[in-house]
């Protein structure tokens, strides 16, 4: 029988169903680093690898602050470091080349109203440089850092302890306990955060604040995303919104860094109308995009935090539940 309760989006990054934690977890994380290793190699697409690093940490580390509680403080700060730090190794590689980006997309939105010209120069001279940092992260080695750090990491979480293992109680490790008060801190915490950050980005639109609320948008959406078996039918819609309210907020993040790059370097863009129009331009879009944000935002977080935990637990006991079927018998 076909199953008509089909997930809204691929589970790419979910566990399965009734799949104990620590067994989910761990296979999550590690074929997060085997993507990328399989990857790497003397033909390696540099632009696939640094953004695929970049999402592949976010994810692990969404996890990490996931079972934050469980694998105690010491352990999250130390993986939670060497993971954000390997991709800021790779992160010159893509500012600039976002930032042209960006200069391309405000002049593709107001067209009409611009000279075919307009910005050129500036997009000219940010994809010049964007080329320029490449090979200089090229020749500092730092790729071959990142893929020490990967294969290093792909070691450690393949040794993450699940129920069975023989090193299961030695050396005080012990694997992920398969029930949700495992992971109900860490989606407390993060959905708590973002709440807050949210109401403090939308009050005042400072790039700093509006950027702290994406990244827990961010971890919310990756924890979100592992545990849609627990109710697809609404949990991957709620995925699918926080990835377009993380792709909103990224654009503006994009455009604040765009605008604090013109008015520090302003050599970029040499004539002064065109940069003040630049500049001009950026923040009546920001507007718009935090306009947007707000109206998701709001939706997304629209329960208190308990309430949307409370909301998650009864989710993962009714899907844990010996009287529910499998979702294919449905």
């Amino acid at each position: 029988m076909t199953d008509r309760y089909l997930p809204a989006v691929p589970r790419e990054f979910a566990l399965l169903e009734r799949e104990p934690l620590a067994v989910g977890l761990r296979r999550l994380t590690v074929e997060q680093f085997d993507r990328l290793l399989v990857g790497l190699g003397d033909g390696v697409d540099l632009d696939w690898f640094v953004h695929e690093t970049r999402k592949a940490t976010k994810r692990v580390r969404a996890v990490l602050r996931l079972v934050r509680s469980e694998i105690g403080e010491r352990a999250y700060a130390a993986e939670n470091a060497i993971l954000r730090d390997a991709a800021r190794l790779l992160a010159p590689m893509r500012d600039d080349r976002v930032l042209a980006l960006s200069v391309e997309g405000l002049r593709g939105r107001y067209r009409s109203a611009l000279n075919p010209a307009a910005f050129g120069e500036l997009e000219r001279r940010l994809t010049e440089r964007a080329l320029d940092r490449r090979e200089q992260v090229v020749r500092s080695g730092a790729l071959d850092q990142v893929a020490m750090v990967l294969r290093s990491a792909r070691v450690r979480y393949a040794a993450w302890p699940v129920p069975g293992d023989p090193t299961v109680g030695l050396y005080g490790r012990k694997p992920v306990k398969d029930r949700f008060s495992s992971i109900a801190d860490g989606l407390d915490a993060t959905y708590r955060r973002g709440r807050h950050e949210m109401k403090a980005a939308l009050a005042h639109g400072v790039p700093e604040e509006v950027h702290a609320w994406r990244k827990r948008v961010k971890y919310l959406r990756h924890q979100t995303e592992a545990l849609v078996p627990l109710f697809p039918d609404v949990l991957a819609g709620s995925v699918t919104a926080l990835e377009h309210l993380g792709e909103l907020l990224g654009s503006d993040h994009d455009l604040a860094v765009l605008i604090d790059e013109v008015e520090r370097s302003p050599h970029l863009c040499p004539d002064p109308f065109e940069r003040s129009l630049l500049i001009a331009l950026a923040r009546h879009r920001r507007r718009e995009l935090l306009d947007a944000s707000a109206v998701i935002g709001r939706r997304i977080y629209a329960e208190p935090p308990k309430q949307f935990v409370a909301r998650l637990s009864e989710y993962w006991d009714v899907s844990h539940s010996a009287d529910t079927p499998p979702r294919g018998l449905w």
